[in-house]
């Protein structure tokens, strides 16, 4: 199960203290405790005395000045087994000859020993419940360790430790050789190479989330959900990563398989899945483009026709209003063509009623001719 590395909430849980009284026994701000519970880094010397306020300190190790890690307390209190640790990754680097690739050599030193931490924390991160550090095995006593020399009980979680491991060495093989030397001293190359770890861990833990799914029954995996958050965080940053890259070096005009790489460090099917993602993306925006477009072609189309129906309501106004006599005055010649509809109109119903009035004319007179006499 994923643990809390934070010393501030370790003391908290722990040690029943409140921030206010951390506070008061470092003699500084509670601010500054609750920056401290934020993630913020804390200086070594108080980072030292916080250790000590949790009981920590030389419990499983002696920490110092120069060794203040509360991370690395509250991840191996339990089992008081960080040396025990260091000395079984070391041997599993040694053994994979995994890289200082900015010095081009096997890890070693200082240098190794922080990323053996970062490697512990990556797992934690990634909801990897870590069992017990592996003891070494003593030639002395006849005891019959692994082919390391350490007791790892058939544990199958030592088994997804060295995949992963041989992974990093596989990682890192693959991109010195499939990036072009051109690419060397670019930034975002080695951040790129520190990801490595990160992208061992992720393909293994897709590959177990797969085969097992939430059975429980996965070495690593505790916890599928959390599992999955871890991925999905590590696959779109190394993704991100990888454009920035790309896009930074596409000057250097020199051909090179992105996609190859993309699938390498993030997994056919995410790479499979952003595809169609965007292409699922992409049709919906030339949808709404062609919605947009249309609406705006029905909009003029009704305002032009709203514009001519009231331009000819005006003109009939205008007519109704007036009294021209259209046969003497050749005012026709100065009318639009909508004008003269209406005038034509007009002028047919004139002549419709002069005719209806001869008719009753003719008929009054055919009655007073045969109107009969008393």
């Amino acid at each position: 199960m994923k643990k809390n590395l934070n010393i501030v909430d370790y003391i908290i849980e722990n040690k029943k203290l409140n921030q206010r009284a951390i506070s008061k026994e470092l003699e500084i701000s509670q601010a500054q405790i609750s920056k401290w519970k934020t993630g913020v880094k804390i200086p070594e010397v108080r980072e030292l005395q916080l250790i000590e306020l949790a009981g920590l300190n030389n419990i499983c190790e002696e920490f110092t000045i120069n060794n203040a890690d509360s991370k690395w307390a509250i991840l191996t209190r339990k089992y008081c087994d960080g040396q025990r640790w260091f000395e079984y990754l070391e041997a599993l680097v040694y053994k994979n000859q995994i890289l200082n690739l900015r010095e081009n050599d096997v890890l070693g030193g200082d240098e190794l020993k922080s990323w053996m931490k970062d490697f512990m924390f990556l797992l934690n991160e990634g909801d990897v419940g870590l069992p017990e550090a592996p003891y070494k095995a003593d030639p002395g006593m006849y005891e019959n360790g692994d082919d390391l020399g350490f007791h790892t009980s058939f544990n199958p979680f030592f088994d997804s430790i060295r995949i992963i491991f041989q992974n990093i060495k596989t990682l890192q093989e693959q991109i010195v050789l499939g990036v072009p030397g051109e690419y060397f001293d670019n930034k975002c190359y080695f951040k790129l190479l520190d990801l490595i770890p990160s992208t061992a861990i992720n393909k293994r833990l897709r590959f177990e989330s797969e085969r097992y799914g939430p059975t429980g029954m996965a070495p690593l995996i505790t916890d599928i959900f959390d599992s999955f958050r871890f991925q999905n965080k590590y696959t779109k940053k190394i993704d991100a990563l990888l454009e920035e890259f790309e896009l930074k070096v596409s000057s250097f005009n020199i051909e090179f398989d992105w996609k190859n790489l993309s699938r390498l460090m993030c997994g056919a099917e995410y790479i499979h899945q952003k595809n169609k993602f965007a292409q699922r993306h992409a049709i919906k925006q030339e949808a709404k483009r062609l919605i947009i477009a249309s609406n705006k072609s029905n909009e003029t189309q009704v305002e032009n026709e709203n514009e001519n129906e009231n331009e000819n309501l005006k003109n009939v106004e205008t007519l109704s209003n007036q009294s021209v006599d259209f046969d003497t005055d050749g005012s026709e010649k100065y009318l639009s063509l909508a004008e003269r509809k209406i005038t034509n109109q007009l002028k047919k119903q004139e002549k419709e009623i002069k005719e209806l009035h001869s008719k009753v004319d003719s008929l009054i007179s055919l009655l007073s001719i045969t109107k009969p006499t008393t």
